[in-house]
């Protein structure tokens, strides 16, 4: 019927996550006009007489469509409804579902976005960490031969690999569908601070059209299981600068390139202590830190489905400046012994397999086949019993190589 057309076409706007340039945007705007027009110009406006809320249409005729849809300076668009009852009556009926309502009474379908301009993110900032007026510059890491031939080339240019984002990167592994590494800039003198509830379209991930989607995971990884998509750059690191830009930064954390899959009680305990204390630091000391992030692929990961194969283990190593001197720590989450039974998606996690450990970034580029920049290498500040790797080794003395995080004061910084 005429009724069931337009729910669904109205419930279609309001649903529809797309990711479009201006000049598509406009398009789009122009083909919707249309449309409108096409279905409801001839339409008699009766029921809507009287309302502010109207467009003249051909003929004379009116037509009001019930979603208002806002830009805000949060970087998200606001889809607002008319009013509940209008809501749950013309555009859900056939569902019998009501619209969530805050506290305060509105409807709220807040609909989480990314900004459709790709061109104006400028990715992970080399020079972004200083010793005084001295800028540092702390590269990219370099892949090796093997691994550089597993990379997943941008859809512009098959030579180019790095994906930029607000304040972070990622260079994706074309196999595995996940990233190689993250590396993301916080400057915790501008934090801006987002909570989760106040940032709207809860569960959506976007899929980057810079790069072809058979080298992304999307949404089918993890339905009807306990897997989660895990954040490698956290929601909240990038979140700094202007409100409207952290906005942004924080939107951009939910592309399908920053996540892995990933238990869904898998970021509890340490590792997401030791995620907070990293950015509790910067914004404590109004420091700036850098922070890289990836999975550890092994031949031993266990196969899931669609053909992926699930990391068992994941590294961090985080860069900073303190009292005057360029500090590097890098840590890994093991949870080798966590899958039990896939074979019917059933995912089982044993607490007491998820540990975090310290160790030195050396090890880490043995396991990860990454090479960082020399200087984050140089100044890794781990110890045992208050000697470094490089002094053990010239002394002759065993080096157990890892030391287990349990508490913030385990951090070592």
């Amino acid at each position: 019927s005429q009724r069931e057309n337009e729910n669904a076409f109205v419930k279609e706007l309001m649903q529809k996550n797309v990711q479009l340039t201006t000049q598509e945007f406009e398009k789009m705007m122009d083909e919707l006009n249309k449309n409108i027009q096409s279905r409801y110009g001839y339409r008699k406006n009766k029921e809507y007489e009287g309302s502010d809320n109207v467009a003249p249409m051909r003929d004379g005729l009116t037509i009001q469509i019930p979603i208002t849809i806002e830009f805000g300076t949060n970087g998200n668009i606001s889809v607002n409804a008319l009013s509940k009852e209008q809501l749950d009556k013309d555009i859900i009926a056939e569902n019998k579902t009501p619209l969530p309502v805050s506290s305060g009474g509105e409807i709220f379908t807040e609909v989480m976005v990314v900004d459709p301009d790709y061109t104006i993110r400028t990715g992970y900032d080399k020079y972004f960490i200083s010793i005084g007026k001295r800028k540092l510059n702390l590269s990219l890491p370099k892949l090796s031969v093997s691994l550089a031939k597993k990379v997943a080339p941008l859809i512009s240019n098959v030579n180019e690999s790095e994906l930029k984002y607000f304040h972070y990167s990622v260079v994706m592994h074309k196999e595995r569908r996940m990233a190689i590494y993250t590396a993301v800039n916080l400057d915790g003198k501008e934090y801006v601070e987002i909570k989760r509830k106040d940032q709207g379209g809860k569960g959506k991930w976007f899929i980057d059209p810079r790069m072809d989607a058979l080298y992304q995971l999307n949404d089918d990884l993890y339905e009807k299981n306990k897997l989660d998509r895990g954040h490698l750059v956290t929601r909240t690191n990038p979140n700094w600068g202007t409100k409207s830009l952290a906005g942004k930064s924080n939107n951009d954390t939910f592309h399908h390139t920053n996540a892995c899959p990933q238990h869904m009680e898998l970021n509890q305990k340490e590792w997401e202590m030791l995620e907070e204390y990293m950015r509790r630091y910067a914004v404590d000391n109004k420091t700036r830190i850098s922070i890289f992030t990836g999975p550890i692929f092994s031949k031993n990961d266990p196969p899931y489905r669609d053909g992926v194969n699930l990391p068992l283990e994941f590294w961090k190593i985080v860069t900073f400046i303190k009292n005057g001197k360029l500090n590097s720590a890098g840590y890994i989450k093991s949870q080798v012994e966590w899958i039990d039974d896939l074979e019917d998606e059933r995912l089982k996690i044993d607490p007491d397999a998820i540990k975090t450990w310290q160790l030195p970034i050396k090890e880490i580029q043995k396991l990860t086949h990454l090479t960082f920049d020399s200087q984050i290498v140089k100044a890794d500040i781990y110890k045992e019993n208050g000697v470094s790797l490089e002094e053990s080794l010239a002394a002759g003395k065993e080096f157990k190589g890892r030391k287990l995080i349990s508490s913030s004061s385990d951090v070592g910084f």
